[in-house]
């Protein structure tokens, strides 16, 4: 389940740069995967889709 640490990433190489390597982290999973872990999980687990 992916969770940013912003506004903490201001203080270190900011959002674009976290976002960047989150994106290069999960590049090798399956498309499927990596909607579990970008929001899939946390839909699932938090019940949004209810």
């Amino acid at each position: 389940m992916y969770g940013s640490d912003w506004p903490l990433a201001e203080l270190g190489c900011g959002p674009v740069a976290w976002r960047g390597a989150v994106d290069e982290l999960i590049g090798e999973l399956s498309p499927a995967e990596r909607q579990a872990v970008m929001s899939g999980t946390a839909s699932a687990f938090y019940r949004l889709d209810a």
